[in-house]
């Protein structure tokens, strides 16, 4: 079961970049802005949260930062690929942000969700191979992003 779960966060974010033909670069970089996001301030937005009517766990709070930016980055970048071999390099970064969302999630999905991923048989090779996703994934990604984006700035020929 555990397995399956893995597979399906770590899947399904590349699966929808392929068919949304988003922006994979962009998400793999909103995963880690979530995640900086999360560990520097979602100590402070749990406490904000709970002085008020809003009773929520520091865990919540982080899932929540960590879900968002690649959610939205998911469906606001819809239709930002054009091209075969472009769409299949912005899914292979997506398919990265899911594995880097994945590892950086797990511990919360464990106390918020009850679902402990590190019992998959393959979370020993995901964990293990967590420095080159990080490192290999934010490479590919701005590599995406400098070489393989629409410039914008070219003006049209009349």
């Amino acid at each position: 079961m555990a397995d399956i779960l893995l597979g399906i966060l770590i899947f399904v974010p590349a699966l929808l970049t392929f068919f949304l033909k988003s922006n994979g670069a962009v998400i793999f970089l909103a995963v880690c802005a979530g995640y900086v996001a999360s560990s520097l301030a979602g100590t402070d937005v749990a406490n904000l949260l709970s002085n008020s009517n809003f009773k929520v766990r520091n865990t919540d709070v982080y899932l929540i930062f960590l879900f968002l930016p690649m959610a939205f980055s998911i469906f606001l970048t819809a239709l930002a690929v054009t091209g075969k071999p472009k769409l299949i390099m912005h899914t292979i970064a997506a398919a990265a942000a899911g594995a880097v969302f994945v590892l950086a999630a797990a511990p919360f999905i464990n106390i918020s969700l009850h679902l402990n991923l590190t019992e998959a048989k393959s979370w020993h090779a995901l964990s293990g191979a967590q420095s080159y996703l990080a490192g290999g994934g934010a490479l590919y990604s701005m590599i995406l992003i400098w070489f393989f984006s629409k410039n914008s700035s070219k003006k049209h020929k009349k």
